[in-house]
């Protein structure tokens, strides 16, 4: 391993200084006779952690920077679980002691992390650095889960994705330069409140209701605006209760007499004071009211948001790469970006405001243009909505039932290449059967293009300082990430804003040359405590139906996943500092529906079975790895010859081709209680990784979907178990997950589970236990196998596909 030049450049730019200053005469004398030693070398990778490097500079993994690795380190070495030696740490005491230069030194720490990993089990596969780990996405989370636990993984969703301070931004969503002679009335009529100095009659101590009724009175000056600002006092009065809005930009005719989320157009916070402590808290409000928008209206592009602390202002924009900010400034000292704020807000069309324009709607019908296989532009008719993905940074997975088939809209990543168009190409071009065909196909935009204009770089990246619950985000309590000393700031925070400035904000590990006392003593002790003739095209708010109703199913328990080599899968380049999206549009048929979907226990297994040979085809005719084996990418389908398949694979936006380098991407979404064990542990994806995917799929279907009231499997008095063991398979940390799973698949583990199937479908027992013996054997010594075998893949599809035949042919 070795330096490239953005790593270099990035330690330039954040010299260590007299950091270490200290630590050459302590270290003089290290040795491992000194019971010492270790609380002595966790205190060193505690003050580099007062380095702003340790945040910019990824870790040899790629899903991490060094602070998140560091910090879990030193929690393991302080509570036992790194079986730490003294040949290990001495590389890196010999460079502080030597006064090694910052590159020498930052080398060594990333040579440290690497060899303190645990070693992975061996497999029959030879790594290649291309596997598939995975970091977080909030999709699986249900409208029931706990505050806690929601913005815990929300956090671990955004904090590598937020920018703030953009420059350009004011320009690019707030320029009154283009405005119509309107805005520019209420403009100059809102600024007329502002006697130079201050607001006038604005409250001197600022609670939310004092707050509420000024801006009522301010609004005065928007009168015959398209929207109005509005508030709700308890969270009973939103459709769904997903938390208190405190103030909020909404449609002007609501489909209901509660508010919904679909309705929501911008999101506000309030807090009476601003404290630095609360910075992170408050985002994780707004993002918890941005992902319930996301997920009741999936084609948003993006969601407006703002905060307003004591007098201090914030404006948001959340997109399906992340979340930017214009900065904070102070509302007094800076009146006529807050008159700004308020005008555009109140009077956007529908673009500026984020929401979908392409999707036509005609005598209530919706309609897609798409470019058929000829290069024909040909109009598809939307129908209901099948799937969606409730998540804010992920690829935004939404698919609509149409006429003989099955439209898909979704963010794909611009870094992975080839595309699914061109897959589903390839794979028709090879012969393989049981994958869906593609009718046709449309890029409507890409993040770059809602993003032109504003300037995005290292500078702008937030630096969350690194939880104790781990680089997942998951398994421990949100802890507060600074002291809560108030700070009133009156100057402004914005693009212009000093270095110095920026250093006050809350949740980084401010820039000094020493970690304060606080600061080292919180690093140090951290616990975890897992406890489209014409058509008169409507705008885009009237599709509301498509995005409601019954049968609507979430697109799986998504989960983002950071590339995960040597050292990235591709050089960051600097000028790319977050993930650019384009939004694609692919018909495909036959039409179906989700294999969660199944009535009966032949309509579970029958399909089920021919998307493993779809697998099959797939992987040795197309020489194509699915790698995203999920319930919602196994369609139920209506063959109209014996022998055709009763199940198809759709979705192969993470697949690649056998053999190819890695896709470039820097994300990608899995489905995280799908996962095989060893792709949790990151361990080079292969067929058998999808093989055993597809039996966490049956064996979910039949002990969580079965109970589903609709379907007729409950028996006469049975009750859906309180809680399921499944649990463990999606929540918490991934190493966490792959250990639950290893105890899953243990005869036991597996017999347990089996009962929480419903009595009806003990009769596909017997098929799990088979299945599970196939995939999971045992070695000499009884320990369960779980990595790929050598030798021909059709050895393991054939013996999986023939227990699914007999199991059929016994129903």
């Amino acid at each position: 391993m070795s330096l490239n030049q953005e790593q270099i450049k990035i330690i330039a730019d954040c010299p260590l200084g007299d950091l270490l200053s200290h630590f050459p005469a302590k270290f003089r004398d290290f040795t491992e006779s000194n019971e010492t030693w270790r609380d002595d070398f966790c205190s060193l990778l505690g003050a580099l952690l007062g380095s702003p490097a340790a945040y910019h500079l990824q870790s040899p993994d790629g899903i991490d920077n060094l602070a998140d690795k560091l910090f879990a380190i030193i929690r393991k070495i302080r509570e036992g679980e790194l079986s730490l030696k003294f040949s290990q740490v001495r590389p890196l005491v010999d460079a502080v002691v030597a006064n090694s230069p910052d590159t020498e030194i930052w080398y060594v720490v990333m040579n440290f992390i690497e060899v303190s990993n645990s070693s992975l089990p061996p497999s029959s596969i030879i790594p290649t650095g291309a596997g598939t780990p995975v970091s977080v996405s909030s999709n699986w989370l249900a409208d029931t889960e706990g505050r806690e636990i929601v913005e815990r993984v929300l956090f671990a969703e955004i904090k590598r994705h937020v920018h703030r301070g953009v420059p350009g931004f004011f320009e690019k969503h707030f320029d009154s330069t283009q405005w119509t002679n309107k805005q520019k009335k209420m403009l100059k009529s809102i600024l007329e409140s502002h006697d130079g100095a201050k607001w006038k009659d604005f409250p001197i101590d600022p609670w939310e209701k004092q707050v509420w009724d000024w801006l009522v009175k301010l609004e005065t000056a928007l009168t015959g605006a398209k929207y109005k600002l509005h508030t709700n006092r308890t969270a009973h009065e939103f459709k769904t209760r997903k938390g208190q809005m405190d103030m909020f930009f909404r449609q002007p005719q609501p489909t209901s007499k509660k508010f919904e989320f679909k309705d929501i157009l911008v999101v506000g916070e309030h807090k009476r004071a601003f404290d630095t402590g609360e910075f992170k808290s408050c985002l994780l409000q707004l993002t918890r009211y941005v992902r319930s928008i996301f997920c009741d209206l999936p084609m948003r592009r993006f969601v407006h948001a703002f905060t307003i602390r004591a007098t201090t202002m914030e404006l948001w924009i959340f997109d399906r790469s992340g979340a930017y900010s214009s900065g904070e400034f102070d509302i007094h000292d800076e009146p006529e970006k807050f008159a700004r704020a308020l005008v555009a807000y109140a009077t956007m069309d529908d673009e500026a405001m984020g929401l979908d324009t392409s999707i036509e709607l005609r005598d209530k019908n919706h309609y897609i243009t798409v470019e058929g296989a000829n290069g024909e532009d040909k109009r598809v008719q939307l129908e209901s909505l099948l799937v969606k993905q409730c998540a804010i940074v992920c690829r935004g997975t939404t698919c609509f039932k149409s006429t003989g088939g099955v439209v898909k809209f979704s963010w794909r990543s611009t870094k992975r290449q080839p595309s699914e168009v061109n897959l589903l190409m390839k794979a028709r071009e090879r012969g393989v059967e049981g994958v869906a065909t593609l009718v046709g196909h449309t890029e409507k935009m890409s993040i770059a293009d809602l993003r032109a204009g504003l300037e995005f770089s290292m500078k702008t990246q937030h630096p969350f300082r690194p939880t104790p619950d781990g680089p997942d985000g998951h398994g421990g309590s949100q802890k507060s990430d600074t002291s809560r000393s108030s700070m009133k700031r009156k100057s402004s925070h914005s693009s212009e804003s000093s270095p110095k400035r920026r250093s006050l904000q809350d949740n980084t590990l401010s820039p000094t040359k020493r970690m304060s006392a606080r600061l080292q003593s919180a690093i140090l002790e951290a616990d975890d405590d897992e406890t489209g003739q014409e058509a008169n095209v409507e705008p885009a708010t009237n599709m509301m139906e498509l995005f409601t109703g019954p049968g609507t199913k979430l697109w799986g328990a998504s989960y983002e996943m950071k590339s995960k080599s040597k050292m990235s899968l591709y050089e960051r380049d600097p000028n790319e500092p977050y993930e650019n999206r384009v939004l694609s549009c692919l018909v495909i048929s036959p039409a179906g529906r989700v294999i969660s979907d199944f009535k009966t226990i032949r309509e579970l297994l029958e399909p089920l079975r021919d998307a493993i040979r779809a697998h099959q085809s797939l992987y040795t005719k197309g020489r194509i790895l699915h790698r995203d084996i999920s319930s919602n990418n196994i369609i139920i389908t209506d063959p109209s010859e014996p022998g055709d398949f009763n199940g198809m694979l759709i979705d192969l936006d993470l697949a690649k081709e056998r053999d190819s380098d890695p896709s470039g991407a820097r994300s990608q979404t899995g489905t995280m209680q799908f996962m095989a064990i060893e792709v949790l542990r990151n361990v080079d994806h292969s067929y058998r990784h999808d093989l055993e995917s597809f039996f966490y799929v049956l064996i979910w279907l039949c002990a969580r979907c079965a109970w589903d009231i609709e379907k007729p499997f409950r028996g006469t008095g049975e009750v859906k178990p309180a809680w399921s063991r499944l649990r463990d398979w999606e929540i918490r940390s991934f190493e966490y997950i792959a250990d639950k799973k290893e105890d899953s698949v243990s005869f036991g583990g597996m017999e347990r589970i089996m009962r929480e199937f419903p009595k009806k479908l003990a009769v596909v027992k017997p098929l799990c236990r088979r299945i599970r013996k196939i995939l999971f054997p045992h070695d000499t010594e009884g320990r369960i196998m779980i990595s790929t075998p050598s030798g021909n893949s059709e050895r393991l599809y054939n013996s999986i596909i023939l227990a699914f035949d007999e199991a059929i042919s016994q129903l």
